[in-house]
């Protein structure tokens, strides 16, 4: 009797595991969190733009989504449900002074770190949407990003 038991278990896990899966492969959105890392300060707050498109990335003219939240020993973490299957980048820099722009020097230079998805700034100072992108296809994810 007991196996008879424990297989009556397994074939219900089974079948509740497999609704999961299921679920999670019709759903075709995922939760990304974003780890934001290496703030000069705990001043301002950390901004993440959530771009899905060249013309976004290219202009920093709107965005999919953002958000903005508190600096805390130098970092913050930042989190967007539902977002649909495709290709991101993902654009953040630390708002020291809470002005709601990013500041450049009269040279041209930001004076506030910032940061981009698979770009290292200090190798590429002119990435593209290309080569910034990344692709989301899973349930959940999440990026570690370090501002420069």
């Amino acid at each position: 009797m007991p196996l008879k038991f424990n297989i009556s278990v397994l074939l219900l896990c089974l079948s509740i595991f497999n609704q999961q899966m299921l679920f999670a492969a019709d759903k075709n959105s995922t939760d990304l969190t974003v780890h934001v890392n290496s703030a000069s300060s705990d001043e301002g707050v950390i901004r993440v733009f959530l771009l899905n498109s060249k013309v976004q990335f290219e202009q920093l003219d709107g965005h999919y989504k953002t958000c903005t939240k508190a600096v805390n020993k130098l970092r913050t973490r930042c989190r967007f449900a539902d977002i649909p299957y495709a290709d991101y980048v993902i654009f953040s820099y630390h708002d020291k002074n809470s002005d709601a722009d990013l500041n450049f020097s009269l040279l041209g230079s930001p004076l506030e770190k910032m940061a981009i998805s698979n770009i290292d700034l200090a190798d590429n100072d002119d990435p593209t949407f290309e080569q910034s992108k990344f692709t989301l296809d899973a349930v959940s994810a999440q990026v570690f990003i370090n501002l420069q």
